[in-house]
């Protein structure tokens, strides 16, 4: 009988490239160790290299694997005590977040890595498409389903809903400041037109609709 209370694990691989950088830096801690280079010299060096490997946006995977890697390797091939190197990383990790800000990401929950596993699926098809799959996984009594084309459908509305509010916002500011530059041109007795229909903009209103 399977487990059914068994929890997926996420798991990431280095790659080559990360593979070689994490020998890099191993080298560099080495460099401190021999005094043949200063701490600091190593930790900078160090620091942009681990940030570069892991780029703008890790997971928590990628990074917790790159430091399991960087850890053992250090420790095997330097001979150095773990509380040593933990010293580095942490200086490491400073400098990261000041230089680079980059911080450890956190870990997903469940329901998140549910989520984003979910959106990837649906990712191609069109709201039409997910309202007419929504449909037939009620009809099915799918709700697990359902509720994962719904949670997607509410999301494409309200980013589409905050990209027209943020458009709006832009188009009223960009009118607001046409505006200003136009009143600053302006003559007396022109601006004073605008002040009566400021202060009279109903009945100002009520003509203008009469013309039309």
């Amino acid at each position: 009988m399977k487990n059914l209370n068994k929890k997926a694990v996420v798991t990431y691989t280095l790659n080559d490239t990360e593979l070689k950088a994490v020998n890099s830096m191993v080298g560099l801690i080495g460099q401190a160790e021999k005094l043949s280079a200063t701490r600091n010299e190593v930790i900078v060096q160090t620091s942009e290299m681990f940030a570069k490997t892991l780029g703008t946006e890790p997971t928590y995977e990628q990074w917790n694997e790159l430091v399991n890697q960087l850890t053992a390797l250090s420790i095997k091939q330097l001979g150095i005590a773990e509380s040593t190197f933990k010293n580095y990383l942490t200086d490491i990790y400073k400098n990261c977040e000041i230089m680079f800000d980059l911080v450890k990401p956190k870990k997903q929950s469940r329901s998140a890595v549910s989520m984003a596993k979910a959106r990837a699926e649906l990712a191609d098809k069109n709201i039409h498409d997910l309202k007419t799959e929504l449909a037939v996984s009620a009809k099915n009594l799918d709700f697990t389903q359902a509720k994962k084309i719904q949670s997607e459908i509410q999301r494409r509305e309200k980013a589409e809903q905050a990209e027209q509010a943020r458009t709006e916002g832009k188009a009223v500011t960009e009118l607001k400041n046409s505006l200003k530059k136009w009143i600053g041109k302006l003559q007396p007795n022109e601006l004073a037109c605008l002040v009566y229909v400021r202060e009279n903009f109903e009945e100002v209103l009520k003509l203008a609709n009469k013309k039309n």
